[in-house]
This record gives C-alpha cells, structure tokens and sequence, in this order.
C-alpha cells in the first residue's frame, strides 16, 4: 500500500471517479435547462439571422409602383409588405418568451 501512487489508491476507491453530483435531480435539472436555453438561443439566431437578410432583401418599390399606377391598392401594398415582417416578429417574440420562461426554470 506504501508503495502505490494517489491516483491508484483512489482508483481502488470504489465510486471516487464518478461525479458526486451526476445523480443529483438538482444538477440534472439545472443541465437540462440550460440545455434548452442555448437551443432557444441558437432558434433565436438564426430567426435573427433570416430577419436580418429579409430586411436587407426588402423591396417595396414595385409594390408601390404598382399602387401608383393603379394595379394594386395603396392598403394591399401595404399590408403584403407589413404581413411578411409581421410573421418574423411574431416568430421572434415567441423566442423571446420562450427564453424569459426558461431563465424562470434556471432561477
């Protein structure tokens, strides 16, 4: 026994490599919520992501051209255009209630 090592006598140890508090409900919650969290985070980006490039792709113009000539209603014009972001926003305030719900699991 003199002659062993510290890391052969804890190995000898039955149970001294495992994570004391692997098995604990508290630890397993807590891991399975921030888990949660960084995916909601991750489906929070790439909704931002998908926002930013339809706002840099957003061209209203032959909308309202076809308004001003008459094609097309100033209001439908309009609410095609408000309609497309609407969604996003929606979709992006859904994210974000998800993650405040889930910081109310972690605290």
């Amino acid at each position: 026994m003199l002659m062993k090592t510290r890391a052969e006598l804890q190995s000898m140890i039955p149970g001294a490599g495992a994570n004391p508090n692997a098995s604990n409900p508290t630890v397993l919650a807590m891991t399975e919520a921030l888990k949660a969290l960084d995916a909601i985070k991750e489906e929070k980006d790439s909704c931002m992501a998908e926002g930013v490039e339809k706002a840099q792709n957003f061209n209203a113009v032959d909308d309202l051209m076809q308004a001003h000539r008459g094609v097309m209603t100033r209001d439908a014009a309009f609410e095609k255009n408000v309609s497309e972001f609407t969604a996003f926003f929606n979709k992006q305030t859904e994210k974000e209630d998800a993650r405040k719900v889930q910081c109310g699991v972690i605290q």
